[in-house]
């Protein structure tokens, strides 16, 4: 099992030269995750974003999907206009800086195993949104929520449906790092044994860019 994670894990090395790998923790999980952007987009808002968590009951989550990150709200618009004017640009709300709300959405294939009553192998494509406000640039924290689930056309061997909801809250440490808190719960529907969470808890961690 621990030669498996390991080869999972160089798997999802970073490939391209800009991105981010985060790394989620707690008592019973682990998550990582690597957000790489996806330069051939306008904007430089997108990115691929692949992870792998497991946890202390040998269940295990993977996804890799497509996150589009919305534009500077209207806190920051005035200031983002005027770049955007001047550099053909525009920015996120996470990446600038800038007060405000951002609201963005993506797609991922996700893939799990619950161990339970039997072992259960689930998968599908799912569908998500995510919001996030920004304080001012003085006080550097974020708020955001994400919430992707699928339809019953789009699932996969063992699953009927699918939900993830993340509620998080980071800090910017340093021009370096960020530190968040966030809660997550990671929810299939087996078609044989009904509902089966893989995760549902609170992890720290923090966010390195590349």
């Amino acid at each position: 099992m621990r030669g498996v994670i390991a080869v999972c894990l160089l798997m999802l090395s970073p490939v391209v030269y800009a991105g981010s790998l985060e790394l989620y923790m707690n008592n019973t999980a682990f998550q990582v995750r690597v957000g790489e952007t996806v330069t051939a987009m306008p904007g430089g808002n997108a990115e691929l974003i692949k992870g792998l968590l497991f946890n202390d009951k040998n269940n295990l989550f993977g996804e890799v999907g497509l996150r589009v990150k919305g534009p500077v709200g209207e806190a920051g618009s005035a200031v983002g206009n005027a770049e955007g004017d001047a550099e053909g640009e525009s920015a996120s709300v996470a990446d600038s800086g800038a007060q405000g709300l951002s609201a963005g959405g993506g797609i991922k294939g996700v893939f799990g195993v619950i161990h339970g009553v039997k072992t259960s192998y689930l998968s599908c494509i799912a569908l998500g949104t995510e919001m996030t406000f920004s304080l001012s640039p003085a006080v550097p924290i974020s708020l955001s929520i994400e919430y992707y689930t699928t339809l019953k056309i789009l699932t996969f061997l063992d699953a009927d449906r699918f939900n993830q909801l993340g509620l998080r809250l980071e800090v910017v440490a340093s021009p370096q790092a960020k530190i968040f808190w966030t809660y997550r719960d990671i929810a299939f529907s087996d078609r044989e044994t009904g509902g089966a969470t893989l995760e549902n808890s609170t992890f720290i961690g923090i966010l390195i860019p590349y």
